[in-house]
């Protein structure tokens, strides 16, 4: 067991209502670094709470976006599209988000504004 890498992503409480039909979670990156490999491989990178969003819209499809937290989380996950956090409480990110299904819209103030 000792060569095994959880998955280091754990999804918070939720979901929270952004209105409209549409709601997300939090998701924190912290491997288990109980486990000899993570530690190893994570050693120099610490835990970040809310990295993630998973915003679900009025269609019932989810999408990751990832929150723009420093250089050594962008270089970590390669081509993940990054949103700025404008404010942390309540909620709003830039640029705007566009859904699977081509739900598009904002989220501002902690809330979903159709673009």
């Amino acid at each position: 067991m000792e060569n095994v890498i959880q998955f280091p992503f754990y999804v918070g409480p939720g979901p929270f209502d952004l209105g409209s039909g549409f709601s997300f979670r939090f998701a924190d990156w912290a491997p288990d670094r109980t486990i000899p490999a993570n530690n190893e491989r994570y050693r120099d990178i610490p835990d970040c709470p809310r990295i993630h969003i998973i915003v679900k819209c009025r269609h019932g499809t989810e999408g990751v976006c990832g929150l723009d937290r420093g250089e050594i989380y962008r270089g970590m996950f390669g081509n993940l599209q990054w949103w700025t956090v404008d404010q942390e409480e309540p909620l709003s990110i830039s640029p705007s988000v566009l859904c699977k299904d081509g739900c598009h819209g904002f989220i501002r103030d902690g809330k979903w504004v159709d673009a």
